[in-house]
């Protein structure tokens, strides 16, 4: 590829680095407190569909979580 024709942009740092990822603390919840609250102890045998909306749900969890950390800095 040529070389950009425009000089590129040195912009400030202006969030804190982290690295905080509490995945495993939300998998574990989810796991151990509130998918017993909303199943019954029996098979529909639903695994498919049910893994599907389980690994959607903790992704979008776990976006929502880690996003709001750089909104909550932006916000100081």
């Amino acid at each position: 590829m040529p070389d950009p024709i425009l000089p590129s942009f040195e912009f400030p740092q202006i969030l804190k680095a982290n690295n905080i990822n509490i995945n495993d603390k939300i998998k574990d919840c989810y796991i151990n407190q509130i998918l017993p609250m909303i199943t019954l102890n029996s098979d529909d045998g639903n695994y498919g569909s049910a893994a599907t909306r389980d690994i959607e749900a903790l992704q979008l969890l776990s976006r929502r979580i880690h996003f709001g950390k750089f909104v909550a800095e932006g916000m100081r």
